[in-house]
Parts: C-alpha cells; sequence; structure tokens
C-alpha cells in the first residue's frame, strides 16, 4: 500500500505533456520537482529622449541608402536554445498573462541545479538536472528551503561545498535564472515543487530587421556600444547579488542570430547585464547586403548609427528594435493657384502579397509583371478575395509606414484637381511604363531615382465564387493602379465607384503615346445589400503615411 499510493503521488503530479518522460526513482522519501518556466514581470518601458515603444505611428529616420525606425519594447522573441531545439515549433514573442507578466517555456535541453538548505540556511545538498523531465533529490524528513539556479542554457551551474560559502559567481554573457521557497517533507512521503525562475540580469535585445525590404540578411558590420556591462555573485540561499565586477561584451555580426530559424530577415543577439544604470546603447551598421526576390544581392556600403537611451531594470527584458526600411521616392509639387507645396513618397515598385512569412511586400527589381498576387480589388487585403475598406499598404511591415494613395497623390503627377489643383508633368513613355524623371531619391544601389509604373494591364473580375474572385486572363497594354479613394457615395453604405490611375498606352507611327495619363472613376459595383463588392483587379503603388 505505501508504494501504491507514493506511486500514485508522483504519477499526479505530472502533466499529460509529462507522461513519456522519465520520472527518476520513485522509491523511497524524495522531492520531485519539474519546470514550469520563466515568469517576466515587465516594468514599463524607461528611456531618455524621443524613442517610444509605438508602432502606430513610428518616427521614420531617413539615411543616405534607406530608411529606419528605431523603438523599444518588451517583445523578445523565444530564447535562442528554444528556438533552437523546437524549430518552427516555437513562441516568436513571450506570451503577455492576464496579471501583465510574460511566461516563458523553458526548453527541455536547458539545465539547471537544485540546492537544498535548512531553514538557517546550511547547505544540505544539491541536484543537476534538466527542464523538460521530471527530477528527484533525496530527504530525510523535516522542513527545508530550496533554490535553482540556471543560465537558460546547456551550461551545468557548479555545485556547492557542505560546510563552505553558499555564494556562486556567475558567469558573464549568461540569462541568469533564480527560483527558491520552503517545502516540508513528511516521514515516508514525496512532496513535490514546480519551479518557475525569474531573471536575476536585465536582458537587452538588440534586433535588426529587414522585413520592410521583404528581403533576408546575408552580411553586415555591426558594432554595438555605449552599455556599461557588470557581473555578480549570487548568494544561493535567497537570491541576492554583490560582488559586481565590470564583464564588457562585444557585440558584432556574428553574434546575432536568426529570431525565426527558417528567415533571416530579423535577427537578434542579447546582452546580460547587472548594471541598471542610465545608459546610451549605440549600434552601427554598415555594409549590409541583402538578397532580393530575384536572387542577386544587393549591397549598402554606408554606415548607419541607432542611439538606444535607455535605463535597465535587473530582472526586466528589452528589446531594442531597429526596423530598416526600403527608402522612397519623393514627387514635390506647387498647387497651381495657393502656391502652397505638396510631397509625396512613393514606394519604388507595386506591393503583392506572398501568403506565410511576412505577406505583404514590394518588389526589388523594375520589370513588367502580370503575376495574379499583385491585383487587388478595390478595398481589399487579398488578392483572391474580394473586400471592403481594405488597404494592402497599410499591412506592409512595420506597421503604420506605407498607406494607399490618394486621388491627389495621382493629380501631382497627372494634373488637375479642385483644392489643390495641379499642373501636369510631363513623363517619359516607354512600350512598357510611364515613368516620370522628376522624382528625387537614392539611386543605388536600386535600379533607379525615377519613379516608373509598369503597363501591368488589369484582371477582369468575372464574380465571386465562394468569396473567391472569379476572373480572367489580365489585360494588355496599360498599367492600372487603384488609389485608396472612392468616388460617389451611394446611401452611406458603400463607395459606388473608385479612383484609378491609368498609364497612357503607346501605338501608332513611330510609338508615340495615343492616350494622355488619366484618372478614371469606376469599376466598381454594389452587387447586393451585404455589401460585397465587384471590381476589376489593379495594382497597388504604396506611399508614405
Amino acid at each position: 500500500m505505501s508504494l501504491l499510493t507514493l506511486s500514485t503521488v508522483a504519477t499526479t503530479s505530472c502533466s499529460k505533456s509529462d507522461s513519456k518522460q522519465e520520472i527518476l526513482d520513485k522509491q523511497g522519501t524524495k522531492l520531485i520537482v519539474k519546470v514550469s518556466g520563466i515568469a517576466d514581470e515587465q516594468s514599463s518601458i524607461t528611456t531618455k529622449g524621443s524613442i517610444t515603444a509605438t508602432t502606430k505611428a513610428p518616427k521614420i529616420i531617413n539615411y543616405p541608402e534607406f530608411d529606419a525606425t528605431v523603438s523599444v519594447d518588451n517583445n523578445l522573441p523565444a530564447s535562442p536554445i528554444a528556438r533552437i531545439t523546437q524549430g518552427a515549433n516555437f513562441n516568436l514573442s513571450s506570451s503577455i498573462s492576464s496579471s501583465g507578466a510574460k511566461a516563458e517555456n523553458m526548453a527541455d535541453l536547458v539545465k539547471y541545479r537544485l540546492f537544498i538548505f535548512k531553514q538557517d540556511g546550511t547547505f544540505v545538498d544539491s541536484e543537476s538536472m534538466a527542464a523538460g523531465s521530471t527530477g528527484s533529490i533525496s530527504l530525510e524528513p523535516g522542513n527545508y528551503k530550496w533554490a535553482a539556479l540556471s543560465y537558460n542554457d546547456e551550461t551545468p551551474v557548479d555545485d556547492l561545498t557542505v560546510g563552505g560559502s553558499t555564494d556562486i559567481v556567475l558567469p558573464g554573457g549568461k540569462d541568469v535564472l533564480y527560483a527558491n521557497g520552503d517545502v516540508t517533507i513528511a516521514d515516508g512521503n514525496s512532496s513535490n515543487i514546480s519551479i518557475t525562475f525569474k531573471r536575476k540580469y536585465s536582458r537587452l535585445g538588440i534586433e535588426l530587421n529587414t522585413m520592410g525590404m521583404f528581403a533576408n540578411m546575408e552580411n553586415a558590420n555591426v558594432v554595438v556600444s555605449g552599455l556599461s556591462v557588470t557581473k555578480a555573485t549570487i548568494k544561493m540561499f535567497d537570491g541576492g547579488l554583490k560582488d559586481f565586477v565590470s564583464d564588457p561584451q562585444t557585440i558584432n555580426y556574428a553574434s546575432f542570430t536568426n529570431v525565426d530559424p527558417s528567415y533571416s530577415d530579423a535577427k537578434i543577439a542579447y546582452i546580460y547585464t547587472a548594471n541598471n544604470a542610465q545608459s546610451e546603447v549605440k549600434v552601427a551598421v554598415s555594409n549590409l547586403t541583402i538578397r532580393l526576390d530575384d536572387g542577386n544581392p544587393r549591397n549598402f556600403t554606408q554606415t548607419a548609427n541607432f542611439t538606444f537611451p535607455i535605463t535597465p531594470v535587473m530582472g526586466k527584458s528589452y528589446r531594442l528594435l531597429t526596423n530598416l526600411i526600403e527608402s522612397p521616392l519623393t514627387i514635390e509639387r506647387t498647387a497651381t493657384l495657393s502656391g502652397t507645396k505638396y510631397t509625396t513618397q512613393w514606394a519604388r515598385q507595386n506591393v503583392y502579397y506572398q501568403a506565410g512569412h511576412n505577406p505583404y511586400r514590394f518588389h526589388h527589381t523594375y520589370k513588367k509583371s502580370a503575376d495574379r498576387n499583385s491585383f487587388f480589388s478595390f478595398g481589399s487585403n487579398n488578392p483572391l478575395k474580394a473586400g471592403k475598406d481594405g488597404d494592402p499598404c497599410a499591412n506592409v511591415y512595420p506597421a503604420g509606414v506605407w498607406k494607399s494613395p490618394t486621388a491627389q497623390d495621382y493629380y501631382m503627377l497627372v494634373g488637375g484637381g479642385l483644392v489643390p489643383n495641379f499642373s501636369a508633368l510631363s513623363p517619359t513613355y516607354n512600350t512598357d511604363y510611364t515613368e516620370y524623371t522628376s522624382s528625387t531619391g537614392t539611386e543605388g544601389p536600386y535600379p533607379s531615382k525615377n519613379l516608373r509604373f509598369y503597363d501591368n494591364g488589369q484582371y477582369i473580375n468575372l464574380g465571386l465564387v465562394e468569396d473567391l474572385i472569379n476572373v480572367q486572363l489580365g489585360s494588355t497594354g496599360r498599367g492600372h493602379y487603384w488609389t485608396g479613394s472612392a468616388g460617389i457615395d451611394l446611401l452611406g453604405l458603400l463607395s459606388l465607384g473608385a479612383i484609378s490611375y491609368e498609364t497612357a498606352s503607346t501605338g501608332g507611327l513611330f510609338n508615340a503615346p495615343i492616350n494622355r495619363t488619366i484618372l478614371n472613376i469606376g469599376d466598381i459595383q454594389l452587387l447586393s445589400a451585404l455589401d460585397v463588392v465587384k471590381s476589376n483587379l489593379k495594382n497597388v503603388r504604396c506611399v508614405r503615411k
């Protein structure tokens, strides 16, 4: 009966997910141990200067070859070892509980050591264990204090000597995790504890992100400076830190690992420090190389410097995020009557949709294309479905940077408009595109600094089949581009008609243009009282917000 009772206690202490794991030596008086995870309690972000943690209206910083946004937040991805061991089945960021604390799973291969003390602080015994498996340690009946220490990787934790010091000098550059508590061992019965670790050091994740360039990073020179990094000694009985010493860390491109193991468009490097002094972390990026959608590299040679003013708090986690963004092309015009200057910053190529990772993208190269995934019905976020009130540009990473152009943005090119109104620009015509050479912006390493609209045609919408758009082959000749501006409002329900931009077609003698570039109203129908829209499918060129 005693053995049966003990077996029942040990078995019920494990969750269903632990049923496949071996419970070590269930017989005898044991302390049965398992790990629940890591609690990462967050405080509000404390920074100095203009850096904010919001993505609603990011401040864009202009550099010679690309643009960027910088921010400080708490949205760190899963630990490096979790990404390696769990592959694609990992959390991109920690989940937030109703209490505001974050919870992170601990990877199965992570080692930790459990220490047992008497209530007066005398060291009794310890055992090295691993997350993902149920561990145990034999104890005499009595009241004990337990403590656990881990470096959140496969590095073993040093043991203590009975009768010696109960302090451990912590290694540098490690994610120090600690937990403690009380436990009572009754005569003839096992007890169970579930460990939830907390961080002792500040954790700063420096993330470089090229999702706004729609490409993987292949190489870069990265220099990180400005943070005074220290390490400490931990008192295992109560978790207190002491004897802080300087511990400089070198962070370069080799220090960064992929946030998602399958992609190289977001990389992160970690700094762990016991120092909570006000700092200015400086990140310098130069000689960046990305891989384009046609397989060729694009090399950015100039240096961009980013500064993160921050006062880290020990035990808290921070992400220092740099989003690198493709630079725009700028058209600046003066209204004919008022003399007011207006500026529009255009994307260099059309937006398209690619299901999966980072789905909304801009084409990298200049070429004519009839790719189905770059043609949208008016107000739709998905090329395959009808929509209403959608904007594919608003979904381009990072949020809050791009939007669909208004009719006014196009009037600045083709002339017209009521208030304000503009004279027409004189574009350059080609058999495949219409180009405005008056645009300004970075040329190399991009294909050009000229704003070009290709004659990609449009898809003719034949109707809907279970919300999916039924189309025929794309037309040839002119390029058709939606604005985000609707035409006539029908009973406040839906806009009947929408404004689109159409490039000039070419033909006749000497391939001369036969039509001026125009704006059209039409191509949109109200199918039912349910606000279902039918429209032809056109390209979308985004502009900066």
